[in-house]
């Protein structure tokens, strides 16, 4: 019975001991923080499961441009994935017309042109869907902005991917009937 305990004790020791050794406490990013990262960057990630860049067919709105399509079916609420890129400020150099900046405030972004993955090509529903099947959500891991891409209702394979780029966007491209 004594065995017991001191191996009990001894296996205790060790998880406590790992614990305040190895990890470090991560605080969360103040909004006097921005400066501090934004030259820091999000590298490219492996390739998201369950969806696929397709060029848009001649009858798409969009034809010829990428569009991205569900391979799997998704549920409501799943995290379709993570929309990266380099995050930058309104006053880092960018070229102009780049199309896939993801703004986190008026002058905080993500550059998703050069170190992204296939979120990059998920298009606005204007003009192609009543609603969106997607929403972003922004969360912070590690004191930095992750911006993640959730369903919004189930999705069936086959099924373009569509969000909404915010009311700016659609202002400029919403068709006249």
């Amino acid at each position: 019975m004594n065995e017991i305990v001191w191996s009990i004790a001894v296996v205790i020791i060790i998880i406590v001991g790992y614990y305040f050794i190895f990890h470090k406490k991560k605080p969360y990013l103040h909004s006097n923080d921005w400066m501090y990262i934004t030259n820091r960057s999000k590298y490219e990630k492996d390739s998201i499961q369950g969806i696929e860049v397709r060029t848009l067919p001649p009858s798409h709105l969009l034809a010829g441009e990428k569009g991205v399509f569900a391979t799997t079916s998704f549920r409501k609420y799943d995290i379709i994935g993570e929309y990266t890129g380099i995050i930058k400020s309104d006053d880092m150099p960018c070229p102009s017309g780049n199309p896939y900046k993801f703004f986190l405030t008026d002058d905080i972004y993500i550059d998703g042109k050069h170190n992204s993955n296939e979120l990059k090509y998920v298009n606005s529903h204007i003009n192609i869907a009543k609603e969106p099947n997607l929403i972003a959500r922004t969360c912070y891991l590690d004191r930095l902005p992750r911006v993640l891409y959730v369903s919004t209702r189930e999705i069936k394979p086959g099924e373009e991917l569509l969000i909404d780029y915010g009311e700016k966007y659609n202002d400029g491209f919403i068709l006249k009937k």
